[in-house]
């Protein structure tokens, strides 16, 4: 069962490295997450570096430090991990240099499949040892037959991710994942995935930056906690983008952060631990109960959702020590949509 982490100092003090997720928490499209460029700046200069991990395999390393230049974060095409870049490595490590690839993405796949030494080939018939599929917008019927055929074959088989959908602005799309069921039920092979909640993205980048004691920020659980978890690695989350703070409070033992934030300037400040004094959890000045469907804090009873940070960390330490000795989350229903507040 894991519980909330604890630190006598700020998590930016106390690592090396700042393995950072991207779309909301650096940015959200194309518009800045407050506070990024400000924590990210005062992590580093507490002697951090960073790298970007991400499940996008459609982007290159260049256009995503490009984007990430517009909002402000300065950031180098090496410091960038994308899925793409991780499935090239995980296939260099099952099958010999010189292989042949049957290859189904965009831009981001084609350039780090330029970087090594691995054949592209677009058909079956070419013999392929391993196929990579990651996300193309406009993948064919023939490109997943083609795919198919060199599985059935005895192809590796490897997808940049299993993402189900795709946010966009009109709302979820397909995603790689979907795309990829459609390969798994033709040829009934599941794919070694190289996107997160896989831990290899983040083994990859411990690997070839060195970091000894980075700590991984993200705004989804589903992804970026739980490969941090898989990595066995520290995760701040952060409430910038996906999964809310009512999310972390029920969420399940493999996605359960080991930081709470609002956003990434709590990388350099403090985070109180959080502790049971009775019926009462502790964080910081917050002191927090449960009563029934009754929310004390500090010793008046919650009449709004608004949560200050402090409190919320305490709550999520309330309802998860719950949940861990035996209530269902499915008893937790009428818990509202919290907004966290950072604390005066």
């Amino acid at each position: 069962m894991r519980t909330l982490g604890t630190s006598d100092r700020p998590l930016s003090e106390a690592s090396d490295y700042l393995f950072l997720d991207l779309d909301g928490v650096c940015y959200r499209g194309s518009a800045p997450v407050e506070n990024a460029p400000e924590g990210i700046e005062l992590a580093k200069a507490n002697g951090n570096e960073a790298a970007y991990i991400t499940n996008n395999s459609m982007a290159s390393p260049p256009s995503v430090a490009t984007k990430l230049g517009t909002v402000g974060i300065s950031a180098t095409p090496e410091e960038i991990y994308t899925s793409s870049r991780t499935g090239v490595a995980q296939i260099l490590e099952k099958i010999p240099a010189g292989s042949k690839v049957l290859a189904l993405g965009a831009e981001g796949l084609f350039y780090e499949l330029d970087k090594v030494d691995l054949e592209v080939v677009s058909s079956a018939d070419d013999n392929p040892d391993a196929v990579l599929q990651g996300l193309n917008k406009d993948l064919s019927w023939r490109e997943l037959s083609e795919a198919a055929l060199a599985i059935r074959a005895g192809a590796l088989y490897v997808a940049t991710n299993l993402d189900a959908t795709l946010p966009l602005e009109r709302g979820q799309y397909l995603g790689c994942g979907s795309m990829v069921a459609a390969v798994v039920n033709a040829t009934g092979v599941q794919p070694l995935s190289s996107g997160k909640p896989a831990p290899d993205m983040y083994r990859l980048a411990m690997k070839e930056t060195g970091a000894q004691n980075p700590i991984c920020v993200g705004d989804r659980l589903d992804t970026d906690i739980a490969g941090a978890n898989a990595a066995d690695l520290l995760s701040l989350h952060v409430l910038t983008g996906v999964n809310t703070a009512r999310d972390i409070m029920l969420s399940a033992d493999h996605e359960r952060p080991t930081f709470l934030g609002l956003d990434m300037l709590d990388l350099n400040i403090q985070i109180p631990n959080v502790e049971q004094d009775g019926d009462d959890w502790v964080c910081g000045e917050s002191r927090v109960r449960l009563d029934g469907q009754t929310i004390w804090v500090n010793g008046s009873t919650m009449t709004t959702s608004t949560l200050g940070l402090n409190a919320y960390r305490a709550l999520v330490g309330a309802i998860w020590h719950l949940i861990d000795t035996g209530t269902a989350r499915e008893d937790f229903d009428w818990l509202p949509q919290f907004s966290v507040v950072r604390d005066a």
